[in-house]
């Protein structure tokens, strides 16, 4: 359009010159005459074209600004189209290296789900093999606990035993001390009087040996 226009405006341009170089006939007659204050018919035609042609040209003078106007409107609309275009590719081109490491994780999570799974049916038949086990383990131990329970018991009963043993002993041992005692008195008598019985001296000799023999037999039995 604007080149169009521009054409239309050189073309009216050659003909104004046209029309200003190109002499009237009436002007070729009169030669030598003084020209009359009152323009000719033909020249107010002329002035009329011309006044039109000036009007067409700026009719067209102000289409070319418009034209102008909406270039320059289309340009930054275009301008403004590139930048979008443009960050669109770089957003297009983000989103695919997104979509890129997003498959990558997908590859890696499922190659670990494949030796995950792997892991289970091992996991799984190492378990079938080892609940037999347990069960025999299960069985064993429930014997283990049988015998310790009667261990148990035992043990209990010996304590008892070594407790009545204890106190048995702690009676011998007073008895001992009791019979030492009395044999200790018995020799000081002896030594204090010319006569003891000979016999109270031996019961109480063997009385103490006794229990002492008896004594070291308690302690040392286990």
């Amino acid at each position: 359009m604007m080149f169009f226009a521009a054409s239309g405006i050189i073309l009216i341009l050659i003909l104004l010159a046209v029309l200003f170089l190109m002499p009237s006939p009436s002007k070729k007659k009169k030669k030598g005459r003084k020209a009359p204050e009152e323009p000719t018919a033909q020249e107010q035609e002329c002035l009329q074209k011309i006044a039109r042609l000036e009007k067409y040209i700026k009719s067209l003078r102000d289409e070319i600004l418009v034209f102008q106007k909406a270039e320059k409107d289309h340009e930054k609309d275009l301008a403004v189209e590139r930048a979008k275009v443009k960050k669109f590719q770089e957003k297009l081109s983000q989103e695919r290296e997104w979509h890129q490491k997003e498959q990558n994780t997908i590859d890696k999570k499922s190659k670990e789900f494949h030796l995950a799974k792997e892991e289970l049916s091992k996991v799984q038949d190492l378990y079938s093999s080892e609940h037999s086990a347990n069960l025999r383990l299960e069985q064993e131990l429930k014997e283990m606990k049988r015998q310790n329970d009667s261990l148990n018991e035992q043990r209990r009963k010996v304590e008892g035993d070594n407790a009545l043993l204890k106190a048995k002993i702690e009676n011998d041992r007073r008895e001992i001390q009791g019979l030492k005692k009395e044999n200790a008195e018995l020799a000081k008598k002896k030594d204090d009087v010319s006569w003891v019985a000979k016999s109270e001296y031996d019961r109480v000799a063997q009385t103490l040996k006794a229990k002492e023999k008896e004594l070291e037999r308690i302690t040392r039995k286990p």
